[in-house]
């Protein structure tokens, strides 16, 4: 009776390591093709890819989108909706004029114009403006007490279509120039903030 059992176990144990290793082997030819597809997808996504980056490349630039006027309304368009002074001194004033055209069909009535603060002073056209015909909005910002990158938003309130148009002034507000007195009393020179 032990040399059944002990025959059985031989047998089991025999049976469940052949078991193991035909697992094994299975496992490792399925791996092999895993990595295979894998390779050949990478290869096959590679190129799809490099073709798009051909076609994007090789693609036109869209038109630019022309405003869609509502017709029997006054339509403002700007020539040049913002102005970048770039570098100014502490104190300048800058002033821009905007020149605007009344795109639509109907007379364009001006309201009233704001700024995001009291250092923009606007001044605009009072009368109505007729279909076709341009306007100016002038502005002048003052940078006493401003530094650094300076973003002022001008709002144009009308009976246009687009009744809240916006107009932008940017500058860099630089520190003021420093006047040094030398001691042998000679003319004092200017250094900019630059320097």
């Amino acid at each position: 009776m032990k040399k059944i059992i002990i025959f059985a176990l031989a047998s089991l144990l025999i049976f469940s390591g052949f078991a193991q290793t035909t697992t094994k082997k299975k496992r490792k030819s399925r791996t092999k093709t895993k990595t295979t597809t894998t390779v050949k997808s990478k290869k096959k996504l590679k190129k799809v890819s490099d073709k798009k980056e051909i076609k994007v490349a090789e693609a036109k630039p869209a038109a630019p989108v022309a405003p869609v006027i509502p017709p029997n309304k006054p339509y403002i368009t700007f020539e040049q909706p913002t102005r970048d002074f770039g570098d100014i001194v502490q104190g300048e004033k800058v002033s821009h004029t905007f020149k605007f055209q009344n795109a639509g069909t109907q007379p364009l009535i001006i309201s009233n114009v704001q700024t995001t603060c009291g250092c923009t002073v606007p001044e605009w056209p009072k009368e109505p403006i007729p279909p076709g015909n341009t306007g100016l909005i002038s502005a002048t910002f003052n940078s006493a007490n401003k530094s650094g990158i300076q973003q002022k938003v001008i709002t144009i309130y009308s009976n246009a279509a687009n009744d809240q148009a916006t107009v932008k002034i940017l500058a860099n507000v630089l520190p003021p120039k420093k006047t040094e007195m030398p001691a042998n009393g000679t003319a004092p020179t200017v250094v900019s903030p630059t320097e």
